[in-house]
């Protein structure tokens, strides 16, 4: 914890695994009931750690916040609520998340789990609403902005205990690439600068990256900054996009980023799949898996942690064997670990 202490975006690949049917022969015993084998099991969410189920916090209380058109500044905050007994909280600050949806999840439903499972770990997150009905992508930004500033004003009058130091900032697809960009112009908006970055599949609608208009180079050296792909991401502005980012980010020392491509494994059914919609976390609808408990999760945990008090550092950072792990299937075979590298090539 930080105590440590449709479509939505492009269309997700569909992976048809074929099973093997036994055949029966005429040499098979007729009389011989055959015993059947326990189906495996995917990886379930780790129980401590990075990604786990471990909670600081029993209730999540939500802020919904629509402003007049003009504004165009529509948000929503979570809000730690309900203390377990027994844990460590000692009612310090709370850090902020900044949680930036991909092209039209204008609701945070689809990642709401993800969410729930950031903010009774003890955070408090920011969904903000940057889009609208416009899809002009230069003016996303702005949007984003307005949306944070308003926040923060929101959080201050309502009295909730924020602690603007540490600050991260999280994208997915569009969401992505805004992230990155918010957290290079932060600091000269006067708005909160994180110092923990996380772009999963990362996209801008259009092939000029309009979506993009900070200079990258500004981000402090002492951020760590992750970009996660998908191996199975059929989108295609996909690698140029992480290409764009890695190189605008160069001012930060290479121990402190890394390029984490996650890997479809089929190894049992239902099959894990990395695809552009792997960050979705909507119990009915896209239920999380190993790849969000051991990949997208535990990083931004881990990186939180790491940024803010300099712990699980090898969980986030450094192409480390508990990087790169990603579960065991119940047989005992390893999900196919992450791939991680600082070669965007």
């Amino acid at each position: 914890m930080y105590r440590f202490p449709v479509s939505l975006f492009a269309c997700a690949l569909l992976v048809i695994m074929a099973m093997a049917i036994p055949i029966s022969t005429a040499a098979q015993d007729a009389d011989q009931v055959a015993t059947p084998a326990t189906p495996l099991q995917p990886p379930t969410q780790p129980t401590t750690g990075p990604g786990s189920r471990e909670a600081l916090f029993g209730g999540v209380t939500t802020i919904e916040q629509a402003a007049p058109a003009e504004l165009r500044a529509d948000y929503w905050l979570f809000v730690p609520s309900d203390p377990l007994p027994g844990t460590p909280y000692t009612e310090e600050l709370l850090p902020l998340v900044i949680f930036v949806h991909g092209y039209t999840a204008t609701s945070p439903d689809p990642y709401l789990v993800w969410i729930e499972h950031l903010v009774r770990q003890g955070a408090v997150v920011l969904y903000p609403e940057y889009q609208g009905s416009t899809r002009d992508e230069t003016a996303y930004r702005q949007n984003l902005l307005d949306d944070v500033r308003r926040a923060v004003e929101t959080l201050e009058r309502e009295g909730v205990p924020v602690d603007m130091t540490r600050v991260a900032v999280v994208g997915h697809s569009l969401g992505g690439m805004l992230a990155v960009d918010y957290a290079a112009g932060a600091a000269g908006a006067g708005l909160p600068v994180p110092t923990a970055v996380m772009s999963v599949a990362p996209s801008c609608l259009s092939a000029e990256m309009a979506c993009l208009g900070a200079d990258l180079s500004t981000i402090s050296p002492a951020t760590r900054v992750l970009l996660v792909t998908e191996a199975d991401d059929p989108s295609a502005d996909g690698p140029p996009a992480v290409e764009r980012l890695w190189s605008g980010i160069s001012t930060v020392p290479l121990e402190k980023r890394d390029i984490v491509t996650l890997i479809s494994d089929g190894h049992a059914r239902p099959a894990l799949l990395a695809v552009h919609t792997q960050a979705l976390a909507d119990d009915s609808v896209d239920p999380p898996n190993a790849l969000d408990w051991y990949g997208t999760w535990k990083w931004l945990d881990a990186l939180m942690s790491c940024a803010f008090d300099g712990e699980w550092c090898e969980v986030a950072l450094g192409n480390t064997p508990e990087q790169r792990f990603m579960g065991t299937w119940s047989d005992g075979v390893p999900v196919t670990e992450a791939i991680v590298t600082d070669d965007p090539a």
